[in-house]
């Protein structure tokens, strides 16, 4: 933010007063110099007021930088201009005062104002709108602006004065640097936290370590007497565990296939020697039945016999039917 044009009515020891800045050459430091209670401060103070409607210290209320040279019917005002970010603007503000011969405080007024075109223009006419667009605007609040941008004068005799553990309280005070030692009890809190979650880590490692199996092999259990903090070692080591127990894996796995080809051709001679087992059984059961028709032999011979004698019978009988029905017609004849 730069300063370009400030009017101060009945604003400290001004009645009303201007300063314009603009008379400053770019980039040049000036001095504002008098004496005690001149109204230097003051100048500060009603930049701070035009902002943000407070003074430039804590220690000084709106209502004291009133002038006691002012009538009973002006109010304070304060016309600020100044340009942030290449653009102009231009706050008046006014504070609230009790008239001569009145019982209730006038109203507090604040219009803010942009250039546009060499023209200004309204942006905001309501106190608390107007409060809001200049923090918004500048990007800092009050007290923020008093830290970054004033160092009040009684504070800095004050620092001048104090020891080196006085002035970093100051310091503290003035930068609000509170925050940085929140920080840092919050990152040795962090730190704290890390280290109990990497001993715990090395609690598990310890743990899973000596829980690794070596497998029966030597050179494995040697390694199992590294430390849990050897943890580069141990990382070292870890492919020689899995190769060998890949090894084991793999014969195990070929001993499994191995057995599971043979239990399958198991399997296949169980169901032919159960196959084989029924089909003696019913061979037995038929033979049974063949020896007992074949006890029945002769019988079943003569049978055939008589059958074939019947049939030959069945000839002889078409036969003579025949022949006496050729007779009964010779006789006819």
């Amino acid at each position: 933010m730069k300063p370009l044009h400030i009017v101060m009515e009945n604003f400290g020891p001004f009645i009303k007063e201007t300063i314009d800045f603009e008379q400053v050459e770019t980039d040049q430091l000036f001095l504002i110099s008098g004496k005690t209670g001149s109204g230097k401060t003051m100048i500060f103070d009603a930049i701070v007021y035009a902002l943000y409607g407070m003074a430039s210290t804590k220690t000084r209320k709106e209502g004291d930088l009133r002038s006691h040279f002012a009538d009973g019917k002006s109010p304070m005002s304060v016309i600020y201009q100044f340009k942030v970010n290449n653009q102009t603007f231009k706050i008046h503000r006014e504070a609230p005062f009790i008239k001569e011969g009145n019982i209730t405080k006038t109203q507090a007024k604040l219009n803010i104002y942009e250039l546009v075109d060499n023209q200004f223009e309204l942006r905001e006419s309501k106190v608390n709108q107007g409060n809001q667009f200049i923090v918004q605007l500048l990007g800092v609040n009050a007290e923020q602006f008093r830290q970054l941008f004033i160092l009040p004068q009684g504070e800095f005799k004050k620092f001048l004065q104090s020891n080196s553990k006085d002035k970093q309280s100051i310091l503290r005070t003035l930068f609000n640097s509170e925050r940085f030692d929140e920080i840092r009890h919050l990152l040795v809190e962090n730190v704290k936290q890390e280290k109990v979650q990497i001993e715990n880590r090395y609690t598990q490692i310890e743990n899973l370590w000596n829980d690794i199996d070596t497998f029966n092999n030597d050179e494995l259990a040697l390694y199992k007497e590294l430390e849990s903090s050897q943890t580069d070692k141990m990382i070292e080591k870890f492919p020689q565990f899995n190769d060998y127990g890949y090894k084991i894996l793999k014969s195990f796995e070929d001993a499994k296939i191995k057995i599971t080809k043979e239990l399958d051709d198991l399997n296949h001679k169980y169901k032919v020697n159960v196959e084989l087992s029924e089909n003696t059984k019913k061979l037995k059961a038929e033979t049974i039945k063949f020896d007992e028709l074949k006890k029945e032999q002769n019988y079943i011979d003569k049978l055939n016999q008589e059958l074939k004698m019947i049939q030959e019978s069945k000839v002889l009988i078409t036969y003579f039917t025949r022949l006496q029905s050729l007779k009964k017609d010779k006789d006819e004849l």
